[in-house]
């Protein structure tokens, strides 16, 4: 299943090779930074199942596409790099949403948390750590790429010169609409929360009494199907690689120490320090989820109906959305989603916004954004039909293409000067 391979490719150079097959040896080094020959051969195994090919039918072919690999790492390991030098830093709630939608995805894909752990040979705990760890990589490389893009700039003269050249080879400018949304989050009452924290805080009491055994009680109660059977141990962790609240509470505890009740996005958890080296800390956990019922469901959709009501009664949907999404970056759009193509749509939306016309409002539609299981309602302001790009009509379009061009061409002459600016070797086979 393509999901896999897409989850795999996110996964890549963490995942482990077989037993026996561990190739550990160093082809780069970034300052700080090492390639090894596993990652190169991981990725370059993902590439070639990905598009169905035999490289070993072809040597040219193979050594090609591992040294593009390899030269790949190598500027991602340098823009990390860049990202330290520059002390740039990453929201870890963003890090925390990021992970938890695509771990949510993936099981949502697979079925059961337990089919996702049997296909990666991995737990989910572990999963996550590794998901933590690349996305993390990947924000800090997009914000310090972002921050040199932002001093781009492109000028009318730039982007008639950039028409002018490039208008016959341009694309059509397909059919799109143009929407607004809300989403409202199906979130646990405030007595079901209360109601985990005080089963949570029973359970603490019970543990630091000695009346139970840590390992008992996580078989009894831990929601996290990848550590309760291992007696609720994670394992050995580093700053930055665990959701924020969770690394707060353990990096407090003494050895043997059991925290009270900690909130994360995911529930309630109890943390048993094990051990700690450095800032190297190796934990337990026992996590009692906070798991919506039907009448926070039902809440939810009342709420919902309400706005959808509302809106076709002529309601501002942007100043709606800007005060009540629960998601930050639709609340931060007032809701608008901006012209799209109807594939740019979430699979749940397409059948319905295919068949609005302009001014419509859609019935409550229940779907997952960011990880987070709600509600969506959708407003149709406008069909832009297909047509050719042009000066006049298309004007911001065209402004996007001209500065894309000119980021890109920019932003390899900025890495090719920071290679060599950072000491990079690159080791002979």
């Amino acid at each position: 299943m393509r999901w896999i391979l897409i989850a795999l490719i996110t996964l890549a150079g963490c995942l482990p090779l077989p037993a026996g097959e561990t190739i550990d040896r160093v082809l780069a080094v970034v300052d700080k930074e090492i390639i090894l020959e596993s990652d190169v051969l991981e990725m370059l195994q993902q590439f070639a199942t990905s598009r169905n090919l035999d490289l070993t039918r072809d040597a040219g072919q193979l050594e090609a596409v591992r040294l593009e690999i390899l030269n790949s790492l190598i500027q991602e390991k340098v823009l990390l790099t860049r990202a330290r030098i520059d002390s740039v830093i990453v929201d870890p709630g963003k890090i925390d949403r990021e992970v938890n939608a695509l771990l949510a995805d993936y099981v949502r894909k697979a079925g059961t948390e337990e089919n996702l752990e049997r296909i990666f040979n991995l737990t989910i705990t572990q999963i996550r750590r590794k998901l933590r760890e690349n996305t993390r990589n990947r924000l800090l490389t997009s914000r310090v790429t972002q921050q040199y893009l932002a001093r781009i700039k492109v000028s009318r003269v730039d982007v008639e010169n950039f028409y002018a050249v490039y208008r016959d080879s341009l694309p059509e400018v397909p059919a799109m609409l143009h929407c607004g949304q809300i989403f409202l989050a199906i979130d646990v009452s405030r007595e079901g929360r209360e109601k985990t924290r005080r089963l949570a805080q029973a359970v603490v009491d019970s543990l630091r009494s000695g009346r139970s055994d840590f390992a008992a009680m996580a078989a009894t109660y831990s929601d996290d199907t990848g550590t309760r059977a291992r007696a609720g141990l994670i394992g050995e962790t580093t700053r930055g690689t665990m959701l924020r609240e969770y690394e707060y509470a353990a990096y407090n505890l003494l050895p043997g120490e059991v925290s009270p009740p900690v909130l994360t996005e995911l529930g309630y958890h109890i943390i048993r320090l094990e051990e700690r080296a450095g800032e190297k800390l190796t934990t337990s956990h026992i996590l009692f989820r906070l798991t919506p019922t039907a009448t926070d469901e039902q809440s939810c959709l009342i709420r919902a109906d309400s706005l959808v009501l509302a809106l076709r009664n002529g309601a501002d949907l942007k100043k709606l959305s800007h005060r009540l999404s629960t998601n930050p970056v639709m609340r931060q759009k007032s809701g608008d989603l901006g012209p799209l193509e109807m594939s740019q749509f979430a699979e749940q939306l397409q059948s319905v916004v295919s068949n609005m016309q302009p001014g419509a409002v859609s019935d409550p539609i229940r779907m997952v954004v960011d990880g987070k299981d709600g509600f969506v309602v959708l407003k149709l302001w406008k069909r832009i039909p297909s047509h050719a790009i042009s000066l006049n009509q298309d004007w911001d379009k065209l402004e996007e293409f001209a500065l894309q061009f000119k980021q890109q061409e920019e932003l390899q002459k900025w890495i090719e000067q920071l290679k060599r600016e950072i000491y990079i070797e690159i080791r002979p086979l």
